[in-house]
């Protein structure tokens, strides 16, 4: 198992809100479709002058690297220039 860090975000303003809420569901909706463990969701503040928003989750290569294409193809369709992706594993100490 892996953990993942995926985090989006609005900072060049391309996205209206009702485009950014969009942006925000399509990967969570992705999420969700890979089934991975979500450990983690949470966003900028409300009047945080960008928006950002963080999901952290885990699962299996095989499923990471079928999400990271999935979210891959959300943030072109909605023509986002990158996603921050980090991938490690979780140790407890």
């Amino acid at each position: 198992m892996k953990t993942v860090i995926i985090q989006i975000g609005n900072t060049d303003d391309k996205l209206p809100q009702a485009g950014w809420s969009n942006y925000v569901d399509a990967v969570r909706f992705e999420i969700g479709f890979f089934q991975v463990e979500i450990h983690f969701i949470g966003f900028s503040p409300a009047d945080a002058h960008w928006q950002n928003a963080c999901f952290v989750v885990n699962s299996s290569d095989e499923q990471l690297d079928l999400l990271k294409k999935g979210v891959t193809r959300i943030r072109k369709a909605f023509k986002q220039d990158s996603v921050a992706w980090t991938e490690g594993k979780t140790e407890f100490v």
